[in-house]
């Protein structure tokens, strides 16, 4: 709140012991990340989405998705503070939670006289040194470089996301694919102007 008094946009982390409601005698050391922002819409979300992405990729964990299957396995205070359908669980290629992501709910943002929407995640410091230290098997270099595309695909408003990457690696039968990421969702409202030449 206090910096956003000076600048639109707002970027903050901080790491440090936690105190999980209802958890005794336990002190987790965990990774908090917001973005906050005036005049930002939920998209902020995906932009977090996509740090935290980053930050797991540069520990050199890559087997990760985004599980928001219910309930949630994470702190009652982080996840009752975020909106429903706007938060989700990370989690390894081995099913191990690694932390939270979700949107702040509008009512957490007023208590708190936050003037503007923001994203919320946090991640469990042991679960990513263990993921990161797992052994990593070598892998020659490609024959051919990479290449990075961008496809446009049209869904039902209820189809998660995460049907959407699985559907992608099962139809790559030959191993093409080593990353999928969502980094847009458009919502048509009806009002967009269609331009005929």
């Amino acid at each position: 709140r206090d910096n956003l008094r000076f600048s639109d946009t707002v970027h903050l982390f901080e790491m440090g012991h936690v105190f999980p409601s209802g958890v005794e005698g336990k002190e987790p050391n965990r990774l908090g990340l917001i973005l906050a922002s005036h005049s930002a819409t939920q998209e902020l979300f995906y932009e977090l989405k996509g740090v935290v992405s980053l930050v797991l990729e540069r520990m050199g964990i890559t087997d990760t998705y985004f599980d928001d299957a219910q309930p949630l396995p994470w702190d009652g205070g982080a996840v009752n503070a975020t909106l429903a359908g706007r938060r989700a669980i990370i989690r390894d290629g081995n099913d191990k939670v690694l932390g939270f992501i979700g949107s702040l709910h509008g009512r957490i943002a007023d208590a708190f006289k936050l003037k503007g929407v923001a994203a919320i995640a946090e991640l469990d410091i042991r679960a990513l040194i263990t993921a990161a230290q797992q052994e990593r098997e070598f892998e020659p270099l490609p024959k051919y470089p990479g290449v990075t595309r961008d496809i446009a695909v049209l869904v039902q408003n209820d189809t998660k996301i995460d049907s959407i990457i699985q559907t992608v690696h099962e139809a790559d039968t030959s191993g093409f694919v080593q990353d999928v990421d969502v980094f847009d969702i458009f919502s048509p409202t009806g009002k967009e102007k269609i331009e005929e030449e």
